[in-house]
């Protein structure tokens, strides 16, 4: 941000004495039993803090060990304190759009529902679409997905279009 001299704020600057006790509350108050159903104000918080916990202990069931249960409250609390922020600079700013990065990830994946939920238009850049040209290109485009595969879907429903168009310098 400040090479570009963008104007913003710090996430944590922005939290309250009362979020972070809200959220360390919220994250103790849930259990196996009932992190699947855990929503704030909307946005299904327990399902989206799951992604990295599935993702780096290279989970296909929700069975999570002890190791993983305690990742999961990381991500859970950490979910909790990002979507909060995301509400007091939404209200703040007031923006028409919201550009996230990876918003596969929970403490991002929540700025987009809450952005949604509040009628604000979710828009993903990343880095290009192979591992070759990551570093190199960026994409930039509506983040619509809803199972947590942005653009995707798309880029595969467009190949009949493209598979024939010549690649060229």
């Amino acid at each position: 941000r400040q090479t570009f001299d963008f104007a913003g704020c710090d996430i944590a600057s922005v939290l309250t004495s009362e979020d972070r006790t809200q959220a360390l509350k919220l994250t103790e108050n849930t259990n196996r039993d009932n992190f699947l159903d855990f929503a704030w104000d909307g946005v299904p918080v327990g399902r989206t803090a799951l992604y990295e916990v599935l993702l780096q202990n290279k989970k296909s069931s929700l069975d999570l060990n002890e190791y993983e249960w305690s990742h999961y409250q990381s991500a859970l609390h950490n979910s909790l304190l990002s979507l909060f922020a995301a509400k007091r600079i939404f209200e703040k700013e007031k923006p028409d759009v919201f550009i996230t990065y990876a918003s596969m990830y929970s403490v991002n994946h929540v700025w987009k529902i809450y952005a949604e939920k509040n009628g604000i238009r979710p828009y993903l850049v990343q880095g290009g679409a192979s591992h070759a040209e990551m570093r190199s290109s960026a994409i930039l485009v509506r983040d619509q997905a809803e199972n947590g595969v942005p653009f995707y879907s798309e880029l595969v429903r467009q190949w009949d279009f493209f598979k024939d168009v010549p690649v060229t310098e």
